[in-house]
């Protein structure tokens, strides 16, 4: 049954079918839909000899997701997860092929962005030096791309809450990337601006040795963050992350100092 599955059930036209399917206004549709996609996923991971070049099915409906994603279809991996974890699957396997589905364009990139802070919170493995990199190297290549800096820090966000996270951010020059999004196009949207000074201060109550590998520009920092209360005066939450970060920033850097 796995050589079947893998050689003609992992087909595109059927994957694509399924996908469409599990996009189905009808409850039933959708179950069935995920039990399938699901049921050709594991019989994948469980080749010996398949291994991620051999992961057909699961690179193909990731990259789908991202692209619907992208264009801003609304799409759930939860219940394929939850079938493939009782069959078993290895959360490394798993985590492995997503990396692997990174994409290089624009609109996919904010879709496999979206779609890794979804899977963050239910697959440990994939709070790694390999989802890191990806989204850093994602947020360099369109740094005026506001979807993709927006859906970058948030990757970035949830990947340094999570265990071993700060590590891996840092290690992937993350923070420089948020820094770089926080002076230039940050600017221009109190959202993005927000979520940076929120991430950049947050910086601050990691291990030291951590905060050593980011040499974050601190006075740089705070330049910004005066010109971003200046530009959106009218917005709360900015107003507010703002001072509380100033704050901070001022109370530790006085306590090194």
């Amino acid at each position: 049954e796995n050589d079947i599955a893998r050689r003609e059930l992992s087909d595109r036209n059927v994957l694509d079918a399924l996908m469409a399917a599990r996009q189905s206004s009808a409850l039933d549709v959708r179950k069935v839909a995920d039990e399938a996609t699901a049921r050709i996923i594991a019989a994948e991971a469980q080749s010996t000899t398949a291994g991620r070049a051999g992961a057909k099915a699961l690179l193909h409906i990731f990259r789908a997701e991202a692209q619907a994603r992208g264009k801003q279809i609304p799409t759930s991996l939860r219940e394929i997860l939850k079938l493939l974890s009782e069959e078993l699957v290895d959360v490394g396997f798993l985590a492995e092929c997503f990396i692997e589905a990174a994409p290089s364009g624009t609109e996919e990139g904010v879709g496999w962005l979206s779609l890794l802070v979804d899977l963050i919170g239910q697959n440990p493995a994939l709070v790694c030096p390999g989802a890191a990199a990806a989204t850093t190297s994602l947020m360099d290549a369109f740094p005026r791309s506001l979807p993709i800096q927006s859906q970058g820090v948030a990757a970035l966000t949830a990947l340094a809450a999570s265990r071993g996270g700060p590590k891996v951010v840092a290690d992937a020059k993350g923070v420089k990337s948020v820094e770089s999004a926080h002076g230039s196009i940050g600017l221009e949207d109190a959202e993005l601006q927000t979520s940076c000074i929120n991430f950049l201060v947050s910086a601050l109550d990691w291990p030291l040795d951590i905060q050593d590998l980011c040499d974050v520009d601190y006075p740089r920092v705070v330049s910004v963050i005066k010109e971003a209360m200046q530009r959106h005066l009218d917005v709360v939450s900015l107003q507010v992350a703002a001072l509380c970060g100033l704050a901070k920033i001022v109370e530790v850097l006085s306590v090194a100092a």
